[in-house]
């Protein structure tokens, strides 16, 4: 493939940035993340999901289903689980749980120093917590 490729990127608040490159390298599938569980149905459950043998990381994030808003964000995962901390979740309200599957290339491989992060996303079922008891 020749000539330039402009990559642009705009976040949630509308800011844009731009990146132009000579190469594109070829992302590589990363299969969706499969059984996502979760270890009781109160305010801060442990989420689990099986191993995804094409990631080298995970993330959680949580959604308020009504809102479609994001109330939580994990660090990077190497593992395939993690606690939900309190206060996240509400008793009576419902959410999503997304796992995002990550792969980076290896930046190292490319003269411009920039690399492609090749990623899955799955959603969970919906969840509405109850009071721990």
């Amino acid at each position: 493939m020749g000539g330039v490729l402009t990559i642009t990127a705009t976040d949630r608040d509308g800011a844009t940035a731009k990146k132009q490159s000579t190469h594109l390298d070829e992302p590589r599938k990363i299969r969706i993340t499969r059984n996502i569980r979760l270890s009781n149905e109160t305010v801060s459950p442990a989420i689990f999901w099986d191993p995804n043998m094409y990631a080298e990381g995970y993330y959680v994030r949580i959604y308020q289903t009504s809102t479609q808003k994001e109330v939580f964000r994990s660090p990077p995962l190497n593992s395939t689980t993690h606690q939900v901390p309190v206060p996240i979740l509400n008793v009576g309200t419902s959410y999503v749980f997304r796992i995002l599957a990550h792969d980076y290339d290896a930046c190292n491989q490319h003269t411009s120093g920039f690399c492609v992060e090749n990623r899955s996303s799955t959603f969970s079922r919906e969840f509405t917590p109850r009071a721990i008891k």
